[in-house]
């Protein structure tokens, strides 16, 4: 499916979840077809990896609004916004020992909040 739409060639492509159940090659061809796309790619996912590998910029959602926005080096970098630190904080290392990750991996604690009923100002304001 993918490969049907690069060859129209639209001015933005936005694909949502691209690499769920993908396999290291394909993914990999993803990646080089998406590098050379002459327009913009919005991605929709929760694979950080994938942001850091395929990325230039990065907006964090957060209750459907956007929390923070920023190069991917900067966000990776110095994220600024406590979701943004909790998500990267909850991701496992390559290279730790299993046991390690179970000791340190970060749970960002509360509960999202009702999405009928949002609180005023910032929505993670209770997590925070």
């Amino acid at each position: 499916a993918v490969a049907s739409v690069l060859a129209v060639q639209p001015d933005v492509l936005i694909l949502d979840e691209p690499t769920n159940h993908l396999d290291l090659v394909s993914i990999r061809w993803l990646e080089d077809r998406v590098w050379a796309y002459p327009g913009s790619v919005l991605f929709i996912t929760h694979d950080l990896g994938v942001v850091a590998e395929m990325a230039d910029r990065v907006a964090v959602m957060y209750t459907g609004m956007i929390v923070e926005e920023a190069p991917v080096k900067s966000l990776f970098g110095a994220p600024q916004h406590p979701y943004t630190v909790g998500l990267l904080r909850s991701v496992p290392r390559i290279g730790e020992d299993r046991s390690e990750q179970r000791k340190r991996l970060h749970i960002i604690s509360g509960m999202v909040p009702d999405l009928l009923h949002l609180p005023r100002g910032c929505t993670f304001q209770d997590r925070c």
